[in-house]
């Protein structure tokens, strides 16, 4: 089995090619490792983690990692930009709170 960057490496290929259902899990995956001396890697996965969970209509899922993310990378601009477009209509507070 894939594990590491090997994992995180398939699953952002496998999402880039399209095939967001099959990516999802593997991303989530890799979305538990540390990548502790990348955190341009990790910032990576998290969005491309947000992105297929909303493309796949799990929208707690992506409300969740965004909000890790911007915990994570305050200065994270596009996290910031994804999570406020996700709480516009449903948390217009919380959605201006984040600018």
């Amino acid at each position: 089995p894939l594990e590491g960057a090997a994992l995180a490496d398939f699953a952002e290929r496998l999402y880039t090619a399209g095939s967001v259902s099959e990516a999802l899990p593997l991303l989530e995956a890799a979305a538990e490792q540390p990548f502790e001396d990348e955190p341009e890697r990790r910032q990576a996965i998290l969005l491309d983690l947000a992105d297929a969970a909303l493309a796949t209509g799990r929208l707690n899922l992506a409300e969740q990692v965004l909000s890790d993310a911007v915990r994570e990378f305050p200065l994270l601009t596009s996290a910031v930009e994804r999570l406020g477009e996700l709480w516009w209509k449903s948390k217009p507070r919380e959605a201006v709170s984040l600018y």
